[in-house]
């Protein structure tokens, strides 16, 4: 964070250890805890995707199934400015990422 880089990631699980109202229970990380809590911001995503699933049987397409999906994880960021970047905004920057990385990986 002293680098100037800027972020936007995903936190797995609930983001427990990060939540300031959270005591931290590993002694040996307070310091390093307690550093990341005061430089970054948690934004909560929470909502359902609508996906279509489609299934193959010998590369040949047989049924499609609309599904909806859970969507609530934990973004967090060390872009602090809540007026320059609301939680709506870190969000759907958060997203045009996904979309880029899974365009990119085909």
């Amino acid at each position: 964070m002293d680098n100037n880089i800027k972020f936007i990631i995903r936190l797995k699980g609930k983001g427990e250890v990060l939540d300031v109202n959270t005591k931290i229970k590993d002694k040996k990380k307070v310091e390093l805890i307690t550093f990341i809590r005061n430089n970054v911001r948690l934004v909560k995503c929470s909502g359902t995707i609508k996906k279509t699933v489609t299934k193959y049987e010998s590369k040949k397409e047989i049924e499609r199934i609309d599904i909806e999906v859970d969507n609530d994880c934990i973004i967090v960021t060390n872009l602090n400015d809540i007026n320059t970047h609301t939680d709506d905004t870190i969000i759907e920057l958060y997203r045009e990422r996904l979309i880029l990385k899974y365009f990119l990986s085909y």
